[in-house]
């Protein structure tokens, strides 16, 4: 509680956002959809029913949201664009870093094009990935501290380090997400939880498991 004269604390913000998901497939709109996690969040919170995406291509409509511009003025109009660094990182995490928050990123950024004809000097780019030490963290387009993921979808195919990023990193050590210790992929047993970076459950296909429900 805020009393008279103390200083109003500053609430935490979150931000999630789902990939390949169409805006009516939750369970609040009763197509048969079983999303408790995120039927929860549109009770308890504010739903924006009436809001549409800038653009239904990925790499676009994320930099709309960090950005706050539509895609021609960003200069993403398709995917395999990449948004230029100078503009994404006066985007929103710098406006809530300004305001004194500590700003993360966790998960799939898709900021930069992953994969490319040449080195593109991005660590999401699976040619240059193997550039950035496995302890980096950042900062990325505004953000102070970042942990991704750089194959974010089944026909990516799987590396194993140094072409990686964190949370392949966390599948692959011997660490909280270990596979045994030999750099190898084990996708036989989906049902086991591990820890990655942030503490956030995992399954061990590489999926984060928020709200899927068979």
């Amino acid at each position: 509680m805020t009393t008279l004269g103390s200083p109003a604390r500053k609430p935490n913000v979150l931000h999630i956002s789902t990939d390949q998901q169409r805006g009516d497939c939750i369970g609040l709109d009763a197509r048969g959809v079983r999303t408790p996690n995120i039927d929860r969040i549109g009770k308890q919170g504010v739903r924006f029913s009436k809001c549409i995406t800038p653009h239904p291509m990925c790499q676009p409509a994320r930099a709309s949201i960090l950005t706050g511009k539509l895609p021609y003025p960003h200069g993403v109009r398709d995917n395999g664009r990449n948004l230029d660094e100078k503009i994404g990182s006066l985007g929103l995490a710098n406006v809530f870093a300004e305001a004194g928050y500590d700003t993360r990123f966790i998960g799939k950024a898709h900021f930069s094009s992953n994969e490319t004809f040449a080195p593109t000097g991005s660590p999401e780019c699976y040619h240059s990935t193997a550039d950035f030490p496995a302890d980096w963290g950042g900062p990325y387009f505004g953000f102070q501290q970042v942990d991704l993921m750089l194959r974010p979808h089944h026909h990516c195919g799987w590396q194993d380090p140094p072409f990686t990023l964190h949370y392949e990193h966390s599948l692959t050590s011997t660490g909280s997400g270990a596979f045994g210790g030999n750099g190898s992929r084990n996708s036989s047993n989906c049902s086991q939880r591990i820890s990655r970076p942030g503490g956030l459950p995992t399954n061990r296909c590489g999926i984060s498991r928020m709200d899927l429900v068979p």
